[in-house]
């Protein structure tokens, strides 16, 4: 089990040079992936400004999205969360919820994010 956050998943939906070996591991079919619910939000968040900053075409956001639909993957609602993620103030709220939901599922989370990643090597992986 891991949780992953939404830099990595939008790696893998934009099959970015560097995500081969992250898009085997979120699609290999042994492996249950977690995230908060708020995920869906940040990936939209995240579509919606490479489309308006013009680095992605709309059509290219709309076929990310729908792969999105299709992942395997686990969303957890943040609600029972609160108490740890705000724990985890020093980090954003997006970053301490997915800490959070992998203190209490007891994995790893996996991100791009290497900001993110050194603000609990013990807990986060940087793939």
């Amino acid at each position: 089990m891991i949780v992953v956050d939404a830099s990595a998943v939008i790696d893998v939906l934009l099959q970015t040079p560097d995500s081969l070996a992250l898009t085997n591991r979120l699609l290999d079919a042994g492996a249950l992936n977690c995230a908060p619910q708020l995920i869906d939000i940040e990936i939209v968040s995240v579509m919606r400004r490479l489309v308006h900053r013009r680095e992605i075409p709309e059509a290219r956001a709309s076929a990310a999205l729908a792969d999105f639909e299709q992942l395997p993957l686990e969303r957890y609602p943040h609600q029972l969360l609160l108490p740890r993620i705000w724990a985890y103030r020093r980090l954003t709220a997006y970053d301490a919820a997915y800490l959070a939901l992998a203190d209490a599922l007891d994995c790893r989370v996996i991100t791009r994010d290497k900001h993110f990643a050194a603000s609990a090597p013990e807990r986060i992986e940087l793939i």
